[in-house]
């Protein structure tokens, strides 16, 4: 591999797992993008935040070569957002 083309966070993870979660983290920006009317009409949960943000409702862990998906108790998203996150999830970390 060339050291010219990976940075220090590649090197300690492996190129692979960050460039899968970059590949999440883009398509999380896609479907709030897709929902921006109904995340702006939510309160934020931070007070820096404009409306509510995706990422204030799910987490996810990776371990030995598995992943999870899991969601805040709190969250109180609509149904059909949850399953595009998970489609998305499942689409990126399982396929």
């Amino acid at each position: 591999m060339d050291p010219e083309k990976i940075n220090d966070f590649d090197f300690l993870r492996g190129k692979k797992i960050n460039d899968v979660e970059r590949q999440f983290k883009k398509r999380i920006e896609e479907i709030e993008t897709a929902h921006k009317d109904y995340f702006s009409k939510r309160p934020p949960k931070y007070s820096d935040d404009e409306g509510d943000k995706l990422y204030n409702h799910y987490m996810y862990h990776q371990s030995a070569g598995q992943a999870r998906l899991i969601w805040e108790d709190t969250s109180n998203l609509d149904p059909n957002i949850k399953e595009e996150v998970e489609s998305a999830f499942m689409e990126i970390f399982v396929r």
